[in-house]
């Protein structure tokens, strides 16, 4: 799981990363971070 700054979200998505929710920054409340979700790839 991943809470990231803003401007970064889309650098996860394109690594494969989805959206699941979103929250807020505990130093400055009013700044809203996303949260993803990354699964990591089984090699078989």
């Amino acid at each position: 799981m991943i809470t990231a700054e803003p401007s970064a979200e889309e650098f996860y998505k394109r690594m494969g990363a989805i959206r699941i929710g979103e929250g807020p920054f505990y130093f400055s409340p009013e700044t809203i971070l996303p949260s993803l979700l990354y699964i990591i790839p089984r090699e078989t």
